[in-house]
């Protein structure tokens, strides 16, 4: 009998905005189904040795290397995941260009959008296992790229899209693989790029149905960014801050808002992350970091240690003390 054709290699690129979970799901289509890792931080991390990031020469120099990893990947027989933020027009040339390497080597594309709720992303980005990265790190940045970049337009009208607001990992490199056709591997060790649950401390998410983490996720949010319209949403009308300011309780959604403004006029450029946060039902307890440019020109750094109570799905009672 002939010998069956081989199967061409397959490369599957997810992609989506920063905190969509991209790489972590990529990991865990790599750990279950025998794949290769070509992140999107591995190439701009070399690049970045030589040019400054957004230069002309940064980005043909990670273009150039794209390319020919995706080109030799294809021809050596190899099956890739890849990630990318994709911005709506801005980035089809280098799509095209990735998905042209790829294909004329002889690969099949499949293409697959993470896109879990704004909150969600919100949570993810301020994690302490982006800090020491070159990624979005700060509920700000994050803002500021979604308000002047298309990050949710799908590349094409077919692509496989995902809500993973409340799936994990290993549930959403399920459902691209069902999508993309991917076999599962034979078990291995892995090469060390497995998708491991972070500890709880470094929760990427808040676990399903858990209103507390939300309630802290947005206010954090509003002092990071500045936009109160989340406000009536995420402050019960009778809310009473413990803390204050000048040791004088403040009450109701106009007292939090006052707190936050005052936060944004000492500093300029402020960013607040979430280091840790754990809840129960009622409550939400969370470790922040505070950086920013005070009044003298001085970058300071402060850490702060919150409790928030809960009352009918809003924040109703605040304690707060810093380090």
């Amino acid at each position: 009998m002939p010998e069956a054709a081989a199967r061409p290699p397959r490369h599957v690129l997810i992609y989506g905005p920063p905190g969509a979970g991209k790489l972590t799901v990529a990991r865990c289509v790599v750990e279950h189904y025998g794949m290769k890792l070509l992140d999107n931080h591995l190439t701009l991390d070399v690049a970045l040795r030589l040019f400054p990031f957004g230069t002309k020469e940064c980005w043909e120099l990670v273009d150039r290397m794209r390319l020919d990893l995706l080109a030799s990947a294809a021809r050596a027989g190899l099956d890739v995941v890849s990630t990318l933020v994709f911005s709506h027009p801005d980035d089809r040339g280098h799509v095209a260009r990735l998905a042209g390497a790829s294909e004329n080597a002889g690969a099949v594309m499949s293409f697959v959008q993470l896109l879990p709720r704004r909150s969600v992303l919100e949570f993810r980005v301020t994690q302490p296992s982006r800090q020491g990265t070159r990624k979005v790190r700060d509920v700000a940045a994050l803002g500021r790229l979604l308000e002047t970049f298309d990050l949710e337009t799908r590349i094409h009208d077919e692509d496989l899209s995902i809500d993973n607001s409340e799936l994990s990992p290993e549930e959403v490199a399920g459902i691209v693989a069902a999508g993309a056709g991917l076999e599962p591997a034979v078990p291995s060790h892995g090469d060390g790029t497995g998708c491991t649950a972070p500890p709880s401390s470094s929760r990427t998410e808040p676990p399903p149905g858990d209103r507390a983490a939300e309630v802290m996720v947005a206010m954090v949010a509003m002092f990071a960014t500045g936009d109160l319209s989340a406000l009536h949403a995420t402050v019960h009308p009778d809310y009473l801050d413990h803390q204050g300011l000048g040791g004088r309780p403040l009450r109701g959604t106009e007292g939090f808002a006052t707190v936050v403004n005052a936060a944004r006029r000492g500093h300029l450029g402020l960013e607040v992350t979430i280091e840790d946060l754990i809840t129960n039902p009622d409550r939400a307890a969370a470790r922040l970091r505070w950086a920013g440019t005070n009044s003298d020109g001085d970058h300071v750094e402060r850490e702060t240690l919150e409790i928030v109570r809960i009352e009918e799905g809003r924040a109703v009672e605040h304690w707060g003390r810093s380090s």
